[in-house]
């Protein structure tokens, strides 16, 4: 994930440290750190291919560029997956490899599109590996029946095979006629944040969260968000039928000063897209605003019974596509009781058994996003399930079984009651750590409304947990 210094100007980061030095000697605290690290999003990227050009010299953090001999080359046609160009490899004899160095790594992976055209009999293609020498290993090999030409995307785990300063990535084809062809798109090489990269520990970094579903008045948001004594991570909520080029001026100026979440969309509008509709809205945004959004969720509510059905699919379509962009990705699950044998109580409010939370993800999620979701989050409003009190060391605990390798946190928080507003603030803003992965988050769903201009009573009761936030999760 990148860091917020690298995305913002010197002169935005003058301004935000000017101000923070005023702050923190108003509240007596010390500068307060925006800077996200990487260890917030769990990936670092190590290196990137998206054929952005007609070359075999484009992208970057490899060791050297492509080596290609044979039938294969830079092209336009056959519809790449993104941009411009994509790697074509022809009928007859065809390599390419490019070298890599994960001697840093302690764990890697490899994401990248492939399509298959016109495969016949005992046509194949091979994606290979190798960590040094002339000894490869096949990763996948394309077969006939993966001849629909349309792009998939594949995801492999490259730590057995040995990460070296020498390992190289290679792609090998066998076919027959003239039109018979192998697609490669949108390569990346990332791994999971260990000590030998960054300065991780045995605990997740906590995420000071608020929502923002209505951008109007950015100069007031952007006061609201720089005045807390922690930097907040703020969650942008983007309305249907709207395209990214409304929010993403906005976006940038949140940006240096909060971390970003991009909602790809609210649940109760995912019923309104087709699949295909999903996904291109998921690629329009990340491919307008991947600089400014740090994490995307990807799919909200997502086991709601009012999404319709086809909505994990949806979900599902759009974490591909983000993960094929090398960006950090959430989902965000409700929470509606307990399963209590699949029987209506007064500790539960979902209408099918079915749907209750940690039995639908167990069921629903593909195994893909189970292992690879960066952030897995909670949304839970008291007063949909009547007041209900849950044990969440209980629920956390389940649901770091079924995603081990995700961070865990809340989604949403709020109420629309303003009699219980502060109350509700503050039970979870004061909640520590649950379980080692436990995030925080919270993502206040009413920021905009009850915190901005700053100065308000709730946006003050935030601030006090802003100022104690990183202790309540040594």
């Amino acid at each position: 994930m990148k860091t917020l210094s690298k995305k913002t100007s010197a002169i935005a980061h003058l301004q935000l440290f000017i101000y923070l030095i005023g702050a923190s000697i108003f509240l007596g605290m010390g500068i307060t750190d925006c800077n996200l690290s990487e260890t917030q999003a769990g990936v670092v990227e190590i290196a990137v291919e998206k054929f952005r050009a007609n070359s075999w010299r484009t992208g970057k953090g490899w060791s050297h560029s492509w080596y290609h001999e044979g039938n294969a080359s830079i092209v336009s046609k056959g519809s790449p997956y993104s941009g411009s160009y994509h790697m074509c490899l022809r009928a007859g004899a065809a390599w390419t490899d490019r070298p890599l160095n994960l001697s840093r790594f302690d764990n890697a992976k490899l994401g990248l599109f492939v399509k298959v055209k016109s495969f016949e009999k005992k046509d194949y293609a091979e994606l290979m590996i190798s960590s040094g020498g002339d000894q490869w290993e096949t990763l996948r090999r394309f077969t006939p029946a993966d001849a629909d030409n349309l792009y998939h995307y594949y995801e492999f785990d490259l730590t057995p095979y040995g990460l070296t300063s020498t390992v190289s990535i290679g792609f090998e084809a066998e076919m027959s006629g003239n039109k018979d062809y192998l697609y490669v798109d949108d390569i990346r090489v990332f791994s999971k944040i260990s000590a030998s990269v960054s300065n991780t520990t045995s605990s997740a970094d906590p995420i000071f969260g608020v929502t923002i579903d209505d951008i109007s008045n950015p100069n007031a948001i952007i006061e609201s968000l720089s005045s807390l004594a922690r930097c907040p991570f703020a969650r942008i909520v983007f309305d249907e039928y709207v395209q990214p080029a409304y929010y993403k001026d906005a976006v940038r100026k949140f940006h240096t000063v909060a971390g970003i979440m991009g909602e790809i969309l609210d649940s109760y509008y995912v019923k309104e897209y087709s699949q295909e509709a999903y996904a291109e809205r998921t690629h329009s945004y990340v491919q307008a605003m991947a600089e400014d959004v740090d994490v995307w969720e990807v799919g909200n509510e997502i086991n709601g019974e009012w999404l319709g059905p086809g909505a994990m699919a949806k979900a599902a379509a759009a974490y591909d596509i983000v993960k094929a962009a090398g960006e950090p990705t959430a989902l965000t699950l409700y929470y509606n009781g307990t399963y209590d044998d699949g029987t209506p109580t007064a500790n539960n409010c979902w209408e099918a058994p079915e749907n209750q939370m940690q039995v639908w993800a167990e069921k629903n999620v593909p195994k893909r996003m189970k292992q690879g979701l960066d952030w897995v989050l909670v949304s839970f409003y008291e007063g949909d399930c009547e007041n209900i009190s849950p044990d969440w060391d209980q629920v956390f605990a389940e649901l770091h079984r079924i995603f081990p390798n995700s961070k865990l946190g809340f989604g949403e928080v709020g109420t629309n009651n303003s009699s219980r507003k502060e109350e509700i603030l503050r039970r979870y803003y004061s909640m520590n750590r649950i379980r080692p992965e436990f995030i925080g988050g919270f993502f206040w769903w009413y920021f905009k409304q009850d915190m901005t201009p700053k100065n308000t009573n709730l946006w003050n009761i935030l601030n006090e947990y802003a100022q104690s936030w990183d202790k309540q999760y040594d």
